[in-house]
């Protein structure tokens, strides 16, 4: 009984896979990077922006409660 020997591997057609996979995740990241990007610059134009208007409650709220705080 003769063994059947195993097909010959192709460096190339892996690697070429593994490039393109990479290149697929590069995409995805810049992608996903520039929609998180105009995301926050939306949010953060004008002078009375959504972002501007969570600061200011944030700081209206611990004005408010430093001062109750600090009452005896």
């Amino acid at each position: 009984m003769s063994a059947v020997p195993a097909p010959a591997r192709t460096p190339g057609r892996r690697s070429a896979r593994l490039a393109r996979e990479r290149a697929q995740r590069g995409q995805s990241l810049l992608e996903y990077l520039l929609v998180v990007g105009l995301a926050v610059i939306v949010l953060a134009i004008g002078p009375s922006s959504p972002l501007q208007r969570v600061f200011d409650a944030f700081g209206q709220r611990y004005q408010t409660y430093t001062e109750a705080m600090s009452r005896p």
